[in-house]
């Protein structure tokens, strides 16, 4: 949010408040004291505040959460819709002229769509995960349909937001596509397809002395071998067995690289003792942006190891976007919407993480073909500046939204 330190990379609400104000609109954002990226609540900030002359900010109470998935963030969500409620009462008879709906949460997307609904204001529902499928997911396949009973409540919530919001938005075509077909809702020509980026960010060059120290501090130095990085919270979703397995080939056979493994989060002891005990791997923690960009510009391939679950079968995650934004191919197991973007596109490499060594032997094959990653890193330096950059993205979702706000 507007109110952080910048340390978080700005999100679609920061992103798309500054570029509808830039056009003169007046925005309320509403969102919540709790930081989903850094797990703590905006403690000191009064609230609201304007951010700009034209952007009022408002942060409603939640409980918090320390996983991504698990029982405490589904009481967060709930406790977030109750504040919302509270706030929309408030604001009575205070309409806007369209709502822009981050999902999930579900609690708060049903609750927004279903005021639009009965006070006729468009929604526009802008869906980043599959929830509560995600939750799925995270158990055993034979207790999956036990689950899902239990949460019937919120796939008949998720169902109404997909089904009654105004119009759609998503990462890529297929989610787009996926999730309409699961409603069996006709696309319109207001349902768009909008990626998660952000403005690049260009370092001084005494800030890119103060990297270059952070990092030889810690071994990272040498821009002439091969370093594969990861960056991100250390997630449920990730299946990291397969990089630390190719870590320790590459060591054992005396293949000289770096497998640098950034971030935090619930997973951090797992991936600790995975990756600790190899030479060639090193652990910084969670990195500032100045860092990560530093590190990206040395770097030679991004591991996107998610694992192949439906939410990342249809989506394009805003982490590949990142290694895009740098001109780092990636390397990833996922075999849906993504495998056929970095196949068209050649902007990266499949592994298969059902066959062992899979990713060694291509990592050992990458190595030994600089110029073809020199190629690929060419090829996403283009498709970013095409199809991914802020400069792409954004003003063409306003000029949606304009013209959903004027025809509705």
């Amino acid at each position: 949010m507007h109110c952080d330190d910048g340390s978080s990379s700005p999100m679609r609400a920061i992103n798309l408040a500054n570029e509808l104000a830039s056009r003169g609109h007046s925005i309320t954002l509403i969102s919540s004291r709790f930081h989903h990226q850094e797990k703590h609540h905006r403690v000191n900030v009064i609230t609201p505040f304007l951010a700009a002359e034209n952007i009022e900010i408002h942060l409603l109470r939640s409980f918090g959460y320390k996983k991504n998935i698990g029982i405490s963030r589904l009481y967060d969500h709930f406790t977030l819709s109750l504040s919302l409620l509270w706030f929309l009462l408030r604001r009575f008879p205070d309409y806007p002229n369209l709502v822009f709906i981050g999902y999930p949460p579900i609690e708060t997307s049903f609750l927004a769509i279903l005021w639009g609904q009965i006070f006729r204001v468009p929604t526009i529902l802008d869906v980043k995960d599959l929830w509560p499928d995600m939750f799925l997911d995270a158990f055993n396949p034979t207790f999956r349909p036990f689950v899902k009973l239990l949460f019937f409540p919120y796939f008949m919530f998720s169902r109404y937001c997909f089904k009654k919001s105004t119009y759609l938005s998503s990462m890529s075509s297929a989610y787009l596509s996926h999730i309409s077909s699961r409603v069996n809702r006709k696309l319109g020509k207001f349902d768009s397809v909008n990626p998660l980026t952000r403005k690049k960010r260009y370092l001084a060059d005494d800030v890119l002395t103060g990297c270059s120290d952070y990092w030889k501090q810690l071994g990272v130095y040498d821009k002439n071998i091969p370093r594969f990085v990861f960056i991100g919270t250390f997630m449920t979703v990730f299946d990291f067995y397969p990089i630390a397995a190719a870590a320790k080939l590459f060591y054992q056979n005396n293949i000289h690289a770096q497998f640098v493994i950034c971030g935090d989060g619930e997973m951090s002891e797992h991936v600790i003792n995975l990756f600790s005990h190899i030479p060639n791997c090193i652990l910084p923690g969670w990195i500032s942006f100045e860092h990560k960009a530093f590190l990206y510009n040395i770097s030679t391939i991004s591991f996107i190891p998610y694992k192949n679950i439906d939410n990342y079968l249809f989506n394009f995650p805003n982490k590949v976007v990142d290694s895009l934004s740098y001109s780092v191919p990636i390397v990833t197991p996922l075999r849906g919407n993504l495998l056929s973007m970095i196949n068209k596109y050649e902007i990266g490499w499949y592994y298969d993480e059902r066959i062992e060594n899979s990713l060694y032997s291509l990592l050992v094959y990458l190595t030994e073909n600089p110029d073809l990653v020199s190629g690929f890193a060419t090829n996403c330096k283009r498709i970013y500046s095409k199809q991914f950059s802020y400069e792409s993205v954004y003003p063409r979702l306003c000029n949606t939204i304009e013209q959903v706000a004027t025809s509705y």
